[in-house]
């Protein structure tokens, strides 16, 4: 059997994993009381574009459209830049409560609470890209083939904001969690879908985009990241991340064979 060697933690690592199953149980409560409590509403599409159904007025004003061309985005996000390449994980806010409000100093909380980016292997789907974003953005037939993600809920928060709140079947000891996260970005030409945990205890952001094969009109390319700060990304370390990056590759797969061997018959 093949040795593994793991380096020794540092004592800001240390110091870090103690803060980090503090703030575990803080996020587990928050969590567990969204989950309880009936503090959304349903946001029904009723014939709206995916854009105008999952961002209010409030959010789109946070956006600045005429800065988001390529692959930057420009909008509020609990991302450090306000503007940024969607395509790339971003450097993460330091001065929210994942990162306990920055009281220990940029450096500090730099080197105690390091961003962590789980990416995820892009996957070629054999069908058109404006085929597959249809079937990823129809939220109610996630049933139907994402095991990660196995219900997906558009709602409307009292502070004006749209949320996506997510069944994740994480497995392993955590099971089944209830997570409400905001859209901060929607585009249908670019075939892009931001979102995250930007309220309460944790911090994150998860980018998702589509485009076409430039080998094959008929095909697509799916990609995903997702990207955790603060002590939720300490917390989240080796055994969750390996949890999230199985379950959002089941997500890609799962997709994968949905359009192409459900969607695309179906349309014959």
């Amino acid at each position: 059997m093949a040795s593994v060697n793991l380096a020794a933690p540092t004592g800001y690592q240390i110091v870090g994993a103690a803060l980090a199953v503090v703030g575990g149980f803080v996020a587990w409560q928050y969590f567990t009381l969204m989950k309880a409590t009936k503090v959304f509403k349903e946001r029904k599409r009723a014939g709206r574009s995916f854009d105008a159904w999952l961002l209010s007025d409030k959010q789109r004003k946070s956006i600045d459209f005429a800065a988001s061309e390529g692959s930057l985005v420009s909008m509020d996000s609990p991302a450090e830049k306000r503007t940024w390449n969607y395509k790339s994980p971003p450097k993460l806010r330091i001065d929210g409560a994942s990162h306990f409000n920055n009281i220990l100093g940029t450096t500090l909380t730099n080197l105690i609470f390091p961003d962590l980016a789980i990416v995820i292997p892009a996957t070629r789907i054999q069908a058109p890209v404006e085929v597959v974003w249809q079937a990823f953005m129809d939220f109610d037939n996630y049933h139907k083939w994402n095991p990660f993600h196995s219900r997906i809920d558009v709602v409307e928060k009292s502070d004006e904001r749209i949320y996506l709140g997510l069944n994740v079947n994480m497995g392993g000891l955590l099971g089944s969690l209830c997570s409400y996260e905001e859209v901060h970005f929607v585009d249908s030409k670019r075939h892009l879908l931001i979102y995250g945990v930007s309220t309460g205890v944790p911090s994150s952001v998860r980018s998702v985009w589509m485009e076409s094969d430039p080998s094959d009109p008929n095909a697509t390319i799916f990609n995903s990241f997702d990207m955790i700060g603060g002590y939720p990304a300490l917390f989240s370390r080796y055994y969750i991340e390996g949890l999230t990056h199985k379950g959002f590759s089941s997500q890609h797969a799962g997709l994968k064979r949905y359009v192409e061997e459900v969607v695309l018959p179906s349309q014959k």
